[in-house]
């Protein structure tokens, strides 16, 4: 059998990473992916367009 101690930690990581998940779906379910091409998202900025 486990030790009550590891059980114990094992529970707790256990509900941890659950509700971590849970809280992870419900914050970002919606969210959408901008469209950026490599370079922009490298230097982590939206550049404008040129107009000719």
């Amino acid at each position: 059998m486990i030790k009550p101690l590891t059980r114990d930690i094992l529970l707790t990581l256990v509900i941890k990473f659950s509700l971590l998940f849970v809280l992870w779906t419900v914050c970002f379910k919606n969210v959408e992916k901008p469209n950026r091409n490599t370079e922009q998202w490298l230097f982590g900025t939206v550049q404008q367009q040129k107009q000719p």
